[in-house]
């Protein structure tokens, strides 16, 4: 509620003075930020940060709520962090990955493994609530923003997976399965 009149504020100010800033790319801004600092504008700028920062740190001590709230959202962060390096906790060789792209296939696979292992915890954590549900047992809202489904238990990580890849083969690369039969003909 506080935090919305001080927006509504500092968008005016910055609406009402975009004829006079100068067009430049991001690149620039951080360059000129210096040589605004006799601007009566930027000084503005920085007086309503210094009273948007007063007015979070208020909240933060007197409101217990809005501070279980923000070390709530940083927690659920770090426990993602903590499943994948539960995942893997090794190094990436250099010859695994040299170039930059490299590194962002095996950062995006990592975090693709961390998705699924999350994916099937909510699955089951939702299986469980339905059967709770059935049995009219009801868990409080309060307590369900506190599940997350980052934890790793009933998984095993370090095991020896197989994959019926025979199976699906069709499904997962068809022009090769269609190759083959060509092939054996």
């Amino acid at each position: 509620m506080r935090f919305a009149f001080c927006r509504r504020t500092f968008g005016a100010i910055w609406e009402s003075t975009s004829a006079f800033r100068p067009r430049r790319s991001p690149r620039c801004a951080a360059s000129t930020s210096v040589a605004a600092r006799g601007d009566p504008i930027y000084e503005a700028g920085v007086q309503l940060g210094r009273l948007l920062r007063t007015v979070f740190l208020a909240d933060y001590f007197v409101n217990a709520a809005f501070r279980r709230e923000l070390l709530r959202v940083p927690n659920r962060g770090e426990a993602v962090n903590a499943l994948k390096r539960a995942i893997y906790s090794g190094r990436v060789a250099g010859y695994q990955a040299k170039r930059d792209d490299e590194m962002q296939a095996v950062a995006d696979a990592l975090s693709l493994l961390a998705n699924i292992v999350m994916a099937w915890n909510t699955a089951q954590i939702q299986a469980i609530l339905d059967r709770w549900a059935n049995r009219r047992q009801l868990i409080a809202a309060e307590l369900l923003r506190r599940i997350a489904p980052t934890r790793i238990e009933g998984i095993n990580l370090r095991g020896v997976f197989r994959f019926p890849v025979e199976r699906f083969a069709e499904q997962i690369l068809p022009s090769r399965t269609a190759s083959i039969k060509a092939a054996a003909r």
